[in-house]
């Protein structure tokens, strides 16, 4: 699924301006794209299990660092090394053990917070031929358990089962919806603070 306008400015949003930002999943560089365009991040590190994503973005020339991991294993950073750790559209594609074990290693890495998006519902969502296949399905009331905000975004009632468009709801629509009740939304941003703000 790709990125829609308002879900990339809640994402930029809740980045915020850190100094270091560790992206999961990173894929080609489009978070990377987006938060570059708006010049918020300093230094930018992506993890990719793809050799193909990988090596595209490192054309794209967006990050200071790439690695090649596995998220369903520990991080290969340190202790609070990074300001922020984003983790967008990543955490359904883990079984339900190694997500758990993945916002584990998020809250570890991240010093000041910890941003993530998934997909939500109560179908997995498969993409033929794809690797790229849902493993498991997350719930809002999961991660408010383990201290993130929620905000809803687009409506499962706006999807089919197949994932094709209905024409009937649309996305913006169904948004609205999902941002009053959560348990609606067909996609969740996530933010857990790890540190409490400075205050003035």
């Amino acid at each position: 699924m790709q990125h829609r306008p308002e879900l990339d400015r809640w994402i930029l949003q809740a980045v915020g301006t850190p100094t270091s930002l560790l992206d999961l999943g990173c894929g080609v560089g489009r978070n990377a794209y987006l938060l570059w365009e708006d010049d918020v991040v300093g230094l930018r590190t992506g993890i990719e299990v793809d050799a193909g994503y990988l090596e595209k973005a490192r054309q794209l020339g967006l990050y200071h660092g790439l690695i090649r991991g596995d998220l369903a294993q520990d991080l290969p950073a340190r202790s609070k090394s990074f300001d922020v750790v984003l983790c967008t559209q990543v955490l359904g594609l883990l079984d339900k053990a190694a997500g758990v074990r993945l916002l584990e290693e998020c809250e570890r890495v991240a010093v000041e917070r910890v941003v993530i998006s998934v997909q939500v519902g109560n179908d997995l969502r498969t993409r033929q031929g794809s690797w790229e296949n849902d493993r498991s399905i997350w719930t809002p009331a999961e991660l408010r358990h383990r201290g993130y905000t929620v905000q809803g975004f687009g409506s499962g009632f706006s999807r089919s089962r197949h994932g094709g468009r209905r024409f009937l709801y649309g996305f913006y629509l169904g948004t609205l919806l999902a941002q009053t009740w959560d348990r609606f939304a067909e996609e969740i941003l996530c933010v857990r603070e790890l540190t409490a703000p400075e205050r003035s």
